[in-house]
């Protein structure tokens, strides 16, 4: 009687492993990069949506809104009312156009912005940007050869 052996060898489970681990030496590094331009994206439409928000809330209030970027903080006031609206932690340092890590963006009470803008992260690797206009906000791709936000 002659008995059929299944199953895989010592040797060819070791060369599987060895394949798992190499193919992990890969992947890790750019999932880290991955998550770390996808979070810095994430946090650029947050401020998006913030942006929008407060130019609604003043226009609606009849207030003056500033918006001041301060390293990884961004702190929302009403000056009129002279009061402190919400304060975010940011994961990501933004810098506006001339690369200010501190500048605000004020908002009229007409919900019209006071100057024209962009701000990016810091982190080069991620294309998000944010183009302020005297009425409006738009999305763009941050170019690093020309250090300009080309809105989409």
């Amino acid at each position: 009687m002659v008995r059929k052996i299944t199953g895989f060898s010592l040797i060819e489970l070791l060369i599987l492993l060895a394949l798992i681990g190499i193919m992990l030496l890969i992947a890790i590094p750019r999932f880290f990069s991955w998550k770390e331009k996808l979070g810095a994206a994430s946090e650029t439409k947050q401020i998006f949506s913030l942006l929008e928000k407060y130019r609604g809330y003043a226009f609606f209030h009849k207030t003056d809104i500033n918006m001041e970027f301060n390293k990884k903080n961004l702190i929302i006031k009403d000056i009129l009312n002279n009061k402190e609206l919400n304060v975010v932690k940011l994961k990501y340092m933004f810098l506006d156009n001339h690369n200010n890590t501190n500048f605000s963006i004020k908002i009229s009470k007409r919900g019209t912005f006071k100057k024209n803008m962009s701000l990016h992260t810091s982190i080069e690797t991620t294309p998000n940007c944010l183009v302020i206009t005297f009425n409006n906000v738009r999305m763009g791709t941050w170019d690093e050869k020309k250090k300009k936000c080309i809105v989409k």
